[in-house]
């Protein structure tokens, strides 16, 4: 940068003594301060120059001051650029190490927060085991029954077409209890099983609720628990992943059987939350009521709390409520508990209806 500054020295003196004389009045310092002329000198240089100049008298000593003041200011700024860039790009780099960390532990958390609801999911299918095998095993005996008679009937000689006629009925009864069986199979499936992508999609939710009473509905008739749903027909859609909303279900379902030793009633609705204005859905709102036990008022607070619980130790490990409040969270919903002992237990879940 140092030949800018030569360069200024010269304009400023040619204004009063000619282009010629001030190159030669500026080259004999250079010369004067041991210096060959060339296009750049250091700091040291040209203040070696500059000094040499302030030697002689008038206003060439001013502008050699002048020049050199200002130059030294403009070194000393840009030294100050130079130390501003680089604390800016250690300030980056610990950004970007910052980032990386940040989704490193965001990673880990989601991870940590997938095993706990898997961890959940898998209780829940300890718990619905002995329902859900007794649910197949009704269809399974029907099946096996109808197979034997329609064996029994093929072997004898006098077979003929009304026997045949009455293997067809049996036959298409196979079908239908294989088809029940597949069905409850499938939804145990589709509960129990880690997504691969969880994906929100549009839900229709009176479907979740259908499926996940063909899981757990055999064991609350077990139970001696009647189920009564009342859904609205024109039940709007809601954005959902489907077997973590399937997830929260069965996890209140259970918690209601559990409420209800000895039998009981399980209402469960579904209805639109319309807006005041334009009367079209805004949320869907679900509600499960049970007649049991309930839950005392010292308790009730401390119900979605992770590992709190009321039950027997082989009857839960207190994470159903919370892993379901999470997932009506991330779903951008809301999940309440009202409860009083010996009366019964609500839960209300509302979530964001879908726009037409």
């Amino acid at each position: 940068m140092a030949q800018i500054y030569i360069q200024t020295l010269i304009d400023l003196l040619k204004e009063s003594i000619g282009i010629e004389a001030a190159e030669k009045i500026v080259y004999e310092a250079v010369k004067e301060a041991g210096l060959l002329i060339k296009t750049g000198y250091t700091d040291e240089e040209f203040a070696k120059i500059c000094d040499i100049l302030k030697k002689r008298g008038g206003f060439i000593k001013i502008i050699a001051t002048v020049v050199s003041t200002n130059a030294h200011t403009n070194i000393y700024y840009q030294k100050e650029l130079v130390k501003e860039r680089e604390e800016k790009e250690d300030l980056a780099r610990l950004n970007e190490a910052l980032e990386q960390k940040v989704e490193e532990r965001t990673r880990q958390l989601r991870e940590t927060q997938a095993e706990i609801l898997q961890s959940a999911k898998m209780a829940a299918v300890g718990q619905l085991g002995a329902g859900v095998a007794h649910e197949l095993n009704n269809p399974l005996g029907g099946i096996l029954g109808y197979a034997q008679f329609i064996l029994e009937k093929l072997r004898r000689p006098e077979f003929g077409a009304e026997d045949f006629k009455g293997c067809s009925r049996y036959i298409e009864s196979i079908e239908r209890e294989a088809a029940r069986c597949k069905g409850i199979v499938e939804n145990l499936l589709k509960f129990s099983r880690r997504p691969i992508v969880a994906n929100p999609e549009p839900l229709n939710i009176a479907q979740v609720i259908d499926e996940t009473l063909s899981i757990i509905g055999h064991q609350l008739k077990l139970k001696n628990i009647n189920v009564i749903t009342d859904i609205t027909p024109d039940l709007a859609k809601v954005t959902g992943i489907i077997n973590q909303l399937q997830q929260v279900f069965t996890n209140v379902i259970l918690n209601t059987q559990q409420a209800m030793p000895e039998g009981g009633e399980l209402k469960i609705t579904a209805q639109n939350l319309l807006d005041e204005k334009t009367q079209s859905p805004i949320k869907v709102r679900l509600e499960f009521a049970d007649n049991g036990c309930g839950i005392s008022e010292e308790n009730l607070k401390h119900m979605f709390e992770p590992f709190f619980t009321t039950k027997q130790k082989e009857k839960g490990i207190g994470l159903g409520l919370a892993v379901s409040y999470q997932i009506i969270q991330d779903h951008k919903g809301t999940i309440d508990l009202k409860s009083q002992a010996g009366k019964g237990t609500t839960v209300t879940i509302n979530l964001p209806a879908i726009s037409k």
